[in-house]
């Protein structure tokens, strides 16, 4: 039976990098949240975003599989055709994960029918959220850097790029629904200490799946 490995997990979050990047990242996000007093539609927009620059390297990882395991033939792969190929299927595999962030919002637009508190009623951009999305994006460009250099596209395949991508962002925004469902059941406006909650709930669930992306062994042990 397959259990937690917490000693793998830790020493690899110790001591990789990428790791590193993004527990800054999200903290950066919780000083940011706790000087401007963000509210949680701030901070949902700011993750939606991290989503989009998860999903973007993604799409590049898909360029980067070899020919013969992406189209899954034992036989030679015609180079032109493969890149055809790839470019084809990362488009249309960006395509649709932005349409589902498009749509995103009208999830919260819908849950609203349950109460009278709309999440993004007096949403705004602020200037300074673009710190925490660069530092995201920064973060985000080192781990794929460390993706190339280690290799990790030589052990995957499409559908492992499309279960990753799924890991990598589902547990993200389980906390924002739920958050955000509570929230506007309740029909309250989040006090500060109620972000800070989410964000660092939504920090631990970024670093497990971050781990279990680039490591999944160092996750479980017999």
């Amino acid at each position: 039976m397959e259990k937690i490995s917490s000693n793998g997990f830790w020493r690899y979050a110790l001591t990789d990098r990428s790791t590193h990047l993004l527990i800054i990242s999200n903290l950066i996000t919780i000083v940011f949240a706790v000087i401007e007093n963000w509210d949680l539609s701030t901070v949902i927009f700011i993750f939606v975003c991290q989503t989009a620059i998860i999903v973007f390297f993604y799409s590049i990882k898909i360029l980067y599989l070899k020919n013969d395991v992406f189209f899954a033939m034992s036989g030679p792969v015609n180079d032109k055709t493969a890149k055809i190929g790839k470019v084809l299927i990362a488009s249309i595999f960006l395509v649709v994960f932005y349409f589902v962030l498009w749509k995103y919002f009208d999830f919260f637009e819908f849950i609203n029918i349950f109460g009278n508190f709309n999440l993004f009623e007096n949403f705004s951009i602020d200037l300074l959220m673009i710190v925490p999305i660069i530092s995201f994006f920064i973060n985000h460009f080192f781990s794929f850097r460390n993706y190339v250099k280690k290799s990790e596209y030589e052990r995957h395949n499409f559908f492992t790029i499309a279960k990753l991508s799924i890991i990598r962002i589902l547990p993200i925004h389980i906390l924002i629904f739920i958050f955000g469902f509570v929230l506007i059941i309740l029909n309250i406006i989040p006090p500060i200490t109620f972000v800070i909650l989410f964000l660092i709930l939504k920090m631990m669930a970024d670093v497990v799946s971050h781990v279990y992306e680039h490591n999944p062994k160092l996750m479980f042990k017999n």
